[in-house]
């Protein structure tokens, strides 16, 4: 009887462990925050195109990505760090710029 239980009960507690866990390691933006820093990125570099006169040089660049970094509550090697993981990890990239597009939109639905 044990030992139909332990096969019962422990494909059961590792399937509910590993769904709990989170896939990506400590110091990697969640897919959530991903998507929301994709969001201010693309609206930076959008605002970047049609305000050319106002980022003639890298440094006026800068000070704009570091602001969103700022907002975000994070650095630029917390970012770096978690595009490389993304890069490993391009399903859960997929997701998160999925995410962001569908924000995009409703902001743009929103407006109009």
């Amino acid at each position: 009887m044990r030992h139909h239980l332990l096969h019962i009960f422990l494909p059961l507690s590792l399937t509910i462990l590993l769904a709990s866990c989170s896939k990506a390691p400590g110091g990697v933006l969640s897919t959530s925050e991903m998507a929301d820093l994709i969001v201010d990125i693309q609206l930076a570099d959008a605002y970047i195109d049609n305000h050319p006169a106002d980022f003639e040089d890298d440094s006026s660049k800068l000070v704009l990505k570091q602001s969103i970094f700022k907002k975000h509550g994070i650095t630029q090697q917390d970012y770096d760090s978690s595009l490389v993981w993304y890069a490993h990890n391009m399903e859960d990239y997929m997701r998160a710029y999925n995410q962001a597009i569908e924000k995009l939109q409703a902001r743009h639905e929103k407006l109009n």
